[in-house]
């Protein structure tokens, strides 16, 4: 099932805890999961824990875009000089995470 990230991200901007979110897919069982790379805004720093941002995207996106692959929180997201973001390293930090978590993952659907 294809996801646009840019999609589910434009949804996440809209939360007031949320600075700067970025969304990618890792791969498991063949399937992808969408995870979410977030930056919170000073004042939610340590107000708010991954599954709260995980409940409350749920009634906002169609069941296949919840963010079953988790939530983690970053310091920023990486930008080039130029402010573009820098997704191959995002997507490099997934592919890490995705081996870390093996095995805690079930098929999804």
């Amino acid at each position: 099932m294809w996801l646009m990230p840019r999609l589910l991200e434009s949804r996440c901007k809209f939360s007031s805890f949320v600075g700067m979110e970025m969304l990618l897919m890792m791969n498991r069982h063949d399937e992808e999961w969408p995870r979410a790379y977030v930056a919170l805004q000073e004042a939610s720093k340590g107000k708010v824990v991954p599954q709260e941002i995980q409940e409350w995207i749920k009634p906002r996106v169609a069941k296949h875009k919840h963010l079953v692959g988790g939530v983690t929180f970053i310091d920023e997201v990486p930008k080039l000089a130029s402010g573009k973001i820098q997704r191959k390293i995002m997507r490099d930090w997934a592919k890490k995470d995705a081996e870390l978590m093996k095995g805690n993952f079930k098929a999804r659907f």
